[in-house]
């Protein structure tokens, strides 16, 4: 959440640095682990008043090398290590790498008259955990 995809593709695949996963702030107190509507998925934390930037203006929690979540500290080990196993598992018994992280995505509908969104992702980073 709140990342800047230009950013993190970078940091990833022009710089070939590593990054981690940082929890959401207060999670400790904190005991939901997912958002709590769909909508909250796209809405986008106001930028702080006093923090700190860069030349380009662009804040530092955009700049380093952690991915901000919505989930929990004790949500987001658990989802990590879920990931982690089914990953390696697929890869031991099909021989082909499944994690991806996803920058971007295209919603869009079936037919004019749908109401249903659907999604497909602009941009397939191959990572590991």
């Amino acid at each position: 959440m709140d990342e800047i995809s230009q950013e993190v593709f970078r940091h990833l695949v022009t710089e070939k640095k590593v990054m981690s996963f940082l929890p959401k702030p207060g999670s400790e107190v904190a005991d939901a682990e997912e958002p709590e509507t769909d909508e909250d998925l796209y809405r986008l934390a106001q930028p702080d008043e006093d923090g700190e930037f860069d030349e380009n203006g662009l804040a530092a929690r955009h700049t380093d090398n952690k991915l901000q979540t919505r989930l929990t500290s004790e949500g987001l080990q658990r989802r990590l290590l879920k990931l982690f196993y089914e990953s390696r598992t697929y890869e031991e018994e099909q021989g082909v790498s499944i994690l991806y992280l996803v920058l971007g995505f295209l919603r869009w509908y079936e037919t004019d008259k749908s109401d249903k969104e659907q999604f497909a992702p602009l941009l397939l980073i191959p990572v590991e955990l």
